[in-house]
């Protein structure tokens, strides 16, 4: 189901999420407008921060796409926020982020993709803003070490709408067409059929999401793209989609009271949520090898700019927890602290499987930095009481970890 979405990192309210990507369930990146980025390499229990080094004056330009190869590497690319005089540039780091180093420029107004098709393969695709916009393809074979100038485009002369890979796949989609490959863009087919596609998502050829602006497309096996023009999804411009077998998710949260959309019948039903009470994602992404979507929520209500995950694992842990001596459903094994807010010392009441190899609790700050840990051993229900005499005031997120897995985050409020 689209439940259950667990906060994990939250930032200032100046500050907001530029680019998200995430190569497996461990491993996820994510850089900010202020350029600092962050990573995790436990599933967004703890987080390392970077201030970004190599780009040089940042004053002037704008991250484009982030592709994290794995826990070490990844490509950034960056422009100038479209001034009309480019170039624009793309980085890579071999360190987890920490330094970066220039291994592609493009002359111009420049807006760059990138998707690998492992660790050492890949494609770029480039539109410049020279006058009129023209479009070029270019591929890697060392991890995108550089770049070459690909000839086997299927869209030489028109600007590139949007452009995803899965696993040796590729989508590419222009101002007219849906492009395809197979073979890590050897070959390429192209659908006849005219329409303009944006954050193209597909399992191959016969079966993908995309958007034109409010409207949801949907390209069924044996079918035509067609229109979603249901009224649920219409209201606010589509800004991300996830799609996997027959789960879907739609985020509209750029704007100001948008909903989430989930759908479990391949995009034919949609059913609103939200995971922030006050707003809707901004962006939204799978993890390409592993199950868990991680999206993002910008400032306004009353709260700052945070990343969410969803690890889809509610059902097969509710089967695990069989045993629990409780009516309480997943989400309440973890219970609210109390007092709350505190000011000395607070309780944190949980309920544990008969049967696992490991549980705590870990407490945040606000940036993801791990302050404590609980290791827990009762079998059934627990509590642990947290002293705060270490603790400054402000709010703090404790989450119960069983087996590697976060099973419920909430937060709590300290005032001395």
């Amino acid at each position: 189901m689209y439940a259950q979405w667990v906060p994990v990192l939250s930032l200032s309210p100046t500050v907001s999420f530029l680019r998200i990507s995430v190569p497996n369930n461990n491993n996820i990146w994510t850089i900010a407008s202020d350029f600092n980025l962050y990573n995790t390499a436990d599933g967004g229990l703890t987080w390392v921060k970077h201030q970004v080094k190599g780009l040089g004056n940042t004053s002037g330009l704008g991250v484009t796409y982030l592709w994290a190869i794995n826990a070490s590497e990844a490509l950034l690319a960056a422009d100038s926020l479209y001034t009309g005089i480019g170039p624009g540039f793309v980085y890579r780091t071999v360190d987890g982020g920490e330094n970066w180093t220039k291994v592609f420029t493009h002359n111009g107004d420049t807006h760059i993709i990138i998707g690998m098709f492992n660790g050492k393969q890949g494609l770029l695709t480039c539109t410049s803003g020279e006058g009129q916009f023209k479009q070029q393809l270019y591929y890697t074979v060392n991890g995108g070490s550089s770049w070459k100038l690909d000839t086997i485009n299927p869209n030489k002369y028109i600007e590139t709408y949007g452009f995803n890979v899965n696993g040796s796949q590729a989508a590419m989609s222009d101002e007219h067409r849906v492009h395809f490959s197979a073979n890590k863009g050897k070959t390429w087919t192209t659908n006849q059929q005219e329409l303009q596609a944006f954050n193209i998502q597909f399992k191959d050829s016969s079966y993908a999401i995309a958007n034109n602006q409010t409207f949801l497309l949907v390209k069924r096996p044996g079918k035509s793209w067609i229109t979603d023009t249901d009224t649920m999804l219409t209201k606010h411009s589509i800004c991300a989609l996830v799609l996997d077998g027959k789960e879907c998710w739609v985020a509209q949260g750029i704007d100001a009271g948008a909903d989430n959309y989930y759908s479990n019948d391949s995009a034919k039903t949609f059913t609103a949520f939200r995971a922030d009470p006050f707003k809707g994602f901004e962006r939204m992404t799978k993890a390409r090898n592993g199950k868990t979507i991680v999206a993002n929520t910008g400032s306004g209500g009353n709260t700052n700019p945070t990343l969410w995950i969803n690890t889809r694992q509610q059902k097969s842990f509710t089967d695990e927890l069989e045993n629990i001596k409780t009516t309480s459903s997943v989400t309440e094994l973890l219970r609210q602290n109390i007092p709350n807010p505190f000011s000395n010392s607070t309780t944190i009441n949980y309920t544990l499987p008969q049967h696992y190899s490991s549980a705590k609790i870990i407490i945040t700050d606000k940036n993801g930095n791990t302050l404590k840990q609980i290791n827990l051993y009762d079998k059934d229900k627990g509590s642990v009481l947290v002293d705060a005499s270490t603790l400054s005031s402000g709010a703090y997120q404790y989450s119960l970890i069983v087996d590697g897995r976060m099973i419920s985050s909430k937060q709590m409020m300290l005032i001395k």
